[in-house]
């Protein structure tokens, strides 16, 4: 655990996701200078999804999460009219958070947050 609460785990960062659409989504960690896929959420799964080690370009200044829904993997994210986004911010901020992806017929695709409380854990 680090002063602001990022997700530091001895295997190293992650991120918690759940997925609330009826289709499985890739999520990805679209940096200022490099993109990763951390992996695929199948419909309605809550996961854990680890950083690789040596990702820490993609980690510096601003990061945000892609999510792309019932598509092919890209090698371009951020370029993906059919992605859905959070807000930038620093790595600190991003990885102390439990992110929950929504799609509806009747809505615009979501990606929601809540602090993740590191005492419970």
């Amino acid at each position: 655990m680090t002063w602001d609460g990022a997700a530091a785990t001895p295997e190293g960062s992650v991120v918690r996701f759940a997925n609330e659409a009826q289709t499985y989504v890739d999520v990805y960690l679209v940096g200022e200078r490099r993109e990763l896929w951390l992996g695929r959420v199948g419909p309605g799964a809550l996961t854990t999804l680890r950083i690789p080690e040596g990702a820490q370009d993609a980690m510096s200044g601003f990061i945000r999460l892609a999510v792309l829904p019932g598509a092919q993997m890209s090698f371009q994210p951020s370029h993906d009219p059919r992605a859905t986004f959070t807000i930038p911010a620093r790595p600190t901020k991003v990885l102390s958070q439990q992110w929950t992806f929504r799609q509806t017929s009747l809505a615009s695709p979501e990606i929601l947050s809540t602090p993740v409380d590191r005492r419970r854990q």
